[in-house]
Order: C-alpha cells, then structure tokens, then sequence
C-alpha cells in the first residue's frame, strides 16, 4: 500500500486507524460511503466516548438515510 511517497505494508495501514479505539473499548461505528473511481470500497470511521454507544448508532442511521444506498464493490 501506498501512503504518500512511502510504501507500507496494509497491516500497518490499517492498524494506526483501528487499533487505538479498539483497545481504549471506546464504542465504534465504520460506514460505507461509496466507492473510488477504481472501485474500491470507501468508508467512514466513527468513535465515541465509552458509553455513547446509542447516540453512535444514531448517528450512523441518520447518516445512512442522507447517504442513501451504496453501490458494492
């Protein structure tokens, strides 16, 4: 994977995103929000404070009726 000018291997990619609120037990939420000009799956990534997990989802439902339906990879 490509970050920039550097190469990184995916793992390490992924992890510095998910790995600090997975571990902290905060309550997360990840919405698909369409795709790249290639295809590829884009997403939004959502935290809350521990606790918050009804507004997260909340949330996450207005968002969808604004987003609509998203097309598949």
């Amino acid at each position: 994977m490509r970050v920039g000018s550097k190469d990184i291997a995916f793992e390490v990619a992924v992890a510095r995103n998910i790995a600090p609120g997975s571990t902290a037990g905060v309550p997360g939420l990840v919405l698909p929000v369409g795709l790249t000009a290639a295809g590829l799956p884009v997403a939004l990534e959502f935290d809350a404070p521990s606790g918050a997990d009804r507004a997260l989802l909340a949330m996450g439902e207005r968002l969808e009726a604004v987003l609509g339906s998203v097309r598949s990879p």
